[in-house]
Protein backbone atom coordinates (compact mmCIF):
# COMPACT_ATOMS: atom_id res chain seq x y z
CA UNK A 1 0.00 0.00 0.00
CA UNK A 2 1.80 3.13 -1.35
CA UNK A 3 0.40 5.24 2.24
CA UNK A 4 2.39 3.20 4.01
CA UNK A 5 6.04 3.48 2.60
CA UNK A 6 8.69 4.60 4.40
CA UNK A 7 11.28 7.17 4.04
CA UNK A 8 10.75 10.23 2.01
CA UNK A 9 8.93 8.82 -0.75
CA UNK A 10 6.54 7.78 1.37
CA UNK A 11 6.51 11.05 3.57
CA UNK A 12 5.58 12.73 -0.17
CA UNK A 13 3.27 10.06 -0.78
CA UNK A 14 1.61 10.67 2.17
CA UNK A 15 1.48 14.00 1.84
CA UNK A 16 0.10 14.38 -1.93
CA UNK A 17 -2.91 11.74 -1.11
CA UNK A 18 -4.29 13.38 2.10
CA UNK A 19 -4.17 16.74 0.26
CA UNK A 20 -6.59 14.99 -2.15
CA UNK A 21 -9.93 16.63 -1.44
CA UNK A 22 -12.23 13.52 -1.33
CA UNK A 23 -9.72 11.10 -0.23
CA UNK A 24 -10.68 11.26 4.20
CA UNK A 25 -13.94 11.48 3.35
CA UNK A 26 -14.57 8.95 0.88
CA UNK A 27 -12.79 6.81 3.96
CA UNK A 28 -15.26 7.83 6.61
CA UNK A 29 -18.16 6.93 4.02
CA UNK A 30 -16.83 3.15 3.91
CA UNK A 31 -16.32 3.26 7.90
CA UNK A 32 -19.93 4.67 7.87
CA UNK A 33 -21.16 2.16 5.54
CA UNK A 34 -18.87 -0.74 4.86
CA UNK A 35 -20.10 -2.93 7.56
CA UNK A 36 -21.14 -5.67 4.91
CA UNK A 37 -17.79 -5.07 3.48
CA UNK A 38 -15.38 -6.03 5.97
CA UNK A 39 -11.93 -6.13 3.93
CA UNK A 40 -12.60 -2.75 2.19
CA UNK A 41 -13.43 -1.11 6.06
CA UNK A 42 -9.90 -2.98 6.84
CA UNK A 43 -8.13 -1.48 4.32
CA UNK A 44 -9.68 1.91 4.65
CA UNK A 45 -8.74 2.34 8.00
CA UNK A 46 -5.06 1.01 7.52
CA UNK A 47 -4.70 3.85 4.85
CA UNK A 48 -6.00 6.12 7.92
CA UNK A 49 -3.55 4.98 10.20
CA UNK A 50 -0.34 5.54 7.54
CA UNK A 51 -1.62 9.06 6.77
CA UNK A 52 -2.28 9.81 10.14
CA UNK A 53 1.86 9.36 10.33
CA UNK A 54 2.08 13.28 9.18
CA UNK A 55 1.23 15.66 11.81
CA UNK A 56 -0.67 17.68 8.61
CA UNK A 57 -2.22 15.01 7.79
CA UNK A 58 -3.41 13.59 11.44
CA UNK A 59 -4.89 16.92 12.07
CA UNK A 60 -6.67 16.86 8.94
CA UNK A 61 -7.92 13.03 9.50
CA UNK A 62 -9.48 14.16 12.92
CA UNK A 63 -10.78 17.36 11.58
CA UNK A 64 -12.64 15.29 8.96
CA UNK A 65 -16.54 15.55 10.70
CA UNK A 66 -17.18 11.79 12.29
CA UNK A 67 -14.16 10.76 11.49
CA UNK A 68 -13.59 9.89 14.84
CA UNK A 69 -16.78 8.80 15.86
CA UNK A 70 -16.95 6.34 13.56
CA UNK A 71 -13.44 4.59 14.51
CA UNK A 72 -14.52 4.89 18.01
CA UNK A 73 -18.22 2.70 17.54
CA UNK A 74 -16.15 0.29 15.35
CA UNK A 75 -13.33 0.04 18.42
CA UNK A 76 -16.18 -0.57 20.91
CA UNK A 77 -19.07 -2.59 18.68
CA UNK A 78 -20.00 -6.19 20.13
CA UNK A 79 -21.47 -8.88 18.76
CA UNK A 80 -19.16 -8.83 15.91
CA UNK A 81 -17.48 -12.11 14.00
CA UNK A 82 -13.68 -12.83 14.22
CA UNK A 83 -13.28 -10.98 10.98
CA UNK A 84 -14.66 -7.81 12.28
CA UNK A 85 -13.01 -8.43 15.39
CA UNK A 86 -9.40 -7.95 13.62
CA UNK A 87 -10.98 -4.60 12.08
CA UNK A 88 -12.60 -3.52 15.16
CA UNK A 89 -9.49 -4.44 17.43
CA UNK A 90 -6.09 -4.28 14.88
CA UNK A 91 -7.06 -1.64 12.60
CA UNK A 92 -9.37 0.68 15.14
CA UNK A 93 -7.62 0.97 17.53
CA UNK A 94 -4.64 1.67 15.65
CA UNK A 95 -5.59 4.01 14.03
CA UNK A 96 -6.85 6.04 17.26
CA UNK A 97 -3.48 5.63 19.14
CA UNK A 98 -1.98 7.20 16.09
CA UNK A 99 -4.19 9.48 15.62
CA UNK A 100 -3.85 10.34 19.19
CA UNK A 101 0.05 10.85 19.24
CA UNK A 102 1.23 14.25 19.70
CA UNK A 103 -2.22 15.87 18.71
CA UNK A 104 -3.80 17.97 21.48
CA UNK A 105 -7.06 18.45 19.31
CA UNK A 106 -7.34 14.83 18.61
CA UNK A 107 -6.90 13.86 22.28
CA UNK A 108 -9.74 16.42 22.49
CA UNK A 109 -12.01 14.90 19.91
CA UNK A 110 -11.45 11.78 21.01
CA UNK A 111 -12.67 13.07 24.78
CA UNK A 112 -15.83 14.74 23.76
CA UNK A 113 -17.02 11.27 22.32
CA UNK A 114 -18.68 8.79 23.57
CA UNK A 115 -17.72 8.61 27.43
CA UNK A 116 -14.64 7.63 25.93
CA UNK A 117 -12.26 7.98 29.25
CA UNK A 118 -14.63 5.43 31.09
CA UNK A 119 -15.14 3.25 28.54
CA UNK A 120 -11.83 2.79 27.36
CA UNK A 121 -11.07 2.30 31.27
CA UNK A 122 -13.05 -0.04 31.23
CA UNK A 123 -11.67 -2.37 28.19
CA UNK A 124 -8.08 -2.08 30.29
CA UNK A 125 -10.07 -5.54 32.01
CA UNK A 126 -10.93 -6.53 28.24
CA UNK A 127 -8.10 -9.13 27.03
CA UNK A 128 -9.26 -8.25 23.35
CA UNK A 129 -9.18 -4.54 23.53
CA UNK A 130 -6.81 -4.05 26.66
CA UNK A 131 -3.90 -2.80 24.57
CA UNK A 132 -5.14 -0.72 21.86
CA UNK A 133 -7.22 1.27 24.86
CA UNK A 134 -3.71 1.55 27.00
CA UNK A 135 -2.06 3.05 24.26
CA UNK A 136 -4.87 5.52 23.31
CA UNK A 137 -5.02 6.38 27.14
CA UNK A 138 -1.69 7.01 27.03
CA UNK A 139 -1.29 9.35 23.91
CA UNK A 140 -4.24 11.17 25.14
CA UNK A 141 -3.17 11.66 28.76
CA UNK A 142 0.41 12.83 27.32
CA UNK A 143 -0.79 15.09 24.52
CA UNK A 144 -3.49 16.24 26.00
CA UNK A 145 -3.52 20.21 26.32
CA UNK A 146 -3.33 21.27 29.93
CA UNK A 147 -6.78 22.96 29.90
CA UNK A 148 -8.58 19.53 29.42
CA UNK A 149 -6.23 17.67 31.43
CA UNK A 150 -9.47 17.85 34.58
CA UNK A 151 -11.62 16.14 32.31
CA UNK A 152 -9.12 13.21 32.18
CA UNK A 153 -9.21 13.11 35.73
CA UNK A 154 -11.01 9.63 35.50
CA UNK A 155 -8.04 7.62 34.11
CA UNK A 156 -7.21 6.89 37.67
CA UNK A 157 -10.32 4.52 38.15
CA UNK A 158 -7.82 1.91 36.19
CA UNK A 159 -4.78 1.93 37.88
CA UNK A 160 -5.20 -1.20 39.53
CA UNK A 161 -5.47 -2.75 36.10
CA UNK A 162 -2.72 -1.14 35.23
CA UNK A 163 -0.54 -2.29 37.85
CA UNK A 164 -2.31 -5.94 37.84
CA UNK A 165 -1.00 -5.77 34.26
CA UNK A 166 2.27 -4.98 34.63
CA UNK A 167 3.00 -7.60 36.95
CA UNK A 168 1.26 -10.40 35.06
CA UNK A 169 1.28 -9.43 31.17
CA UNK A 170 3.62 -10.62 28.59
CA UNK A 171 5.67 -8.05 27.04
CA UNK A 172 3.56 -6.10 24.68
CA UNK A 173 1.22 -5.20 27.36
CA UNK A 174 3.89 -4.69 30.26
CA UNK A 175 5.23 -1.92 27.91
CA UNK A 176 1.98 -0.33 26.83
CA UNK A 177 0.90 -0.49 30.79
CA UNK A 178 4.15 1.03 32.13
CA UNK A 179 4.06 3.73 29.52
CA UNK A 180 0.00 4.42 30.57
CA UNK A 181 0.76 4.16 34.42
CA UNK A 182 3.50 6.84 34.23
CA UNK A 183 1.11 9.03 32.65
CA UNK A 184 -1.95 8.11 34.80
CA UNK A 185 0.40 8.83 37.96
CA UNK A 186 0.15 12.64 37.00
CA UNK A 187 -3.88 12.75 37.90
CA UNK A 188 -2.91 11.20 41.08
CA UNK A 189 -2.63 11.98 44.59
CA UNK A 190 0.33 11.03 46.52
CA UNK A 191 -1.36 7.92 48.92
CA UNK A 192 -3.46 5.97 46.42
CA UNK A 193 -1.04 3.16 45.73
CA UNK A 194 0.60 3.71 49.29
CA UNK A 195 1.88 -0.02 50.80
CA UNK A 196 -1.57 0.19 53.22
CA UNK A 197 -3.53 -0.04 49.86
CA UNK A 198 -1.57 -3.45 48.95
CA UNK A 199 -2.18 -5.55 52.64
CA UNK A 200 -4.42 -7.57 50.47
CA UNK A 201 -2.34 -9.09 47.85
CA UNK A 202 -0.18 -11.64 48.30
CA UNK A 203 3.25 -10.80 49.77
CA UNK A 204 5.40 -11.52 46.44
CA UNK A 205 2.72 -9.51 44.69
CA UNK A 206 2.66 -7.16 46.88
CA UNK A 207 6.23 -6.87 47.24
CA UNK A 208 6.01 -6.44 43.46
CA UNK A 209 3.68 -3.77 43.63
CA UNK A 210 5.34 -1.88 45.47
CA UNK A 211 8.65 -1.48 43.59
CA UNK A 212 6.63 -0.61 40.49
CA UNK A 213 4.80 2.14 42.86
CA UNK A 214 8.29 3.34 43.85
CA UNK A 215 9.59 3.22 40.10
CA UNK A 216 6.42 4.88 38.68
CA UNK A 217 6.54 7.96 41.80
CA UNK A 218 10.45 8.10 40.41
CA UNK A 219 9.81 8.76 36.75
CA UNK A 220 6.90 10.89 37.08
CA UNK A 221 8.35 13.57 39.47
CA UNK A 222 9.40 16.02 36.85
CA UNK A 223 6.11 15.68 35.17
CA UNK A 224 3.67 18.19 35.11
CA UNK A 225 0.47 17.34 37.57
CA UNK A 226 -3.19 18.06 36.89
CA UNK A 227 -4.94 20.79 38.03
CA UNK A 228 -6.71 20.59 41.38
Amino acid sequence: MLASTTGRSGKALRQEISEIVFTISNIREILQYGESHVMLQKLGIETLTSLAMEEEARERIGNTGGMIKELLWIFFREGLTQQQNTVKVESAGEALATLAFESTNNCYRILKEMNAVERQVEALTDPVLQINSARILRNRCKHVGNEYLLCLRGVTAGICMVVNAMMTAQMKLLEVSLGLATQVFRFMDAGVLSPSNSNNLAPGRRNLQRGWCRYLRSTTTHLPRSPE
